[in-house]
């Protein structure tokens, strides 16, 4: 449990951090990280464009192990990660994070 939430910190101090403005609801945060994690523009995170988060945090090389995991978790068959998988992701996590007292 504990490493779930300090995966679901990682991403999103990296979309507050790629995010220009902060606003209530985190929809834009999340759709400008996505979109500044979508290197090639197909509308798709591949492993090495999610990959991409680690770069921002102070142990990088611990943070891709952790992202590479999770990365696995949402997309088993190596397709790449929606827009709408992402998202969905990040508000699975939150959920479980504002449950845990």
């Amino acid at each position: 449990m504990m490493r779930s939430l300090g995966i679901l910190s990682l991403l999103l101090a990296a979309g507050l951090v790629l995010s220009s403005a902060a606003v209530g609801d985190d929809r834009p945060q999340v759709e400008v990280l996505f979109t500044n994690l979508d290197a090639n523009r197909d509308g798709k995170l591949n492993q090495d464009e999610f990959l991409k988060i680690a770069d921002r945090f102070k142990e990088p090389q611990k943070a891709r192990e952790k992202l590479t995991n999770v990365y696995q978790k949402i997309d088993p068959q190596n397709q790449g990660i929606t827009r709408v998988q992402f998202r969905q992701f990040l508000e699975t996590h939150r959920k479980k994070s504002a449950a845990t007292p």
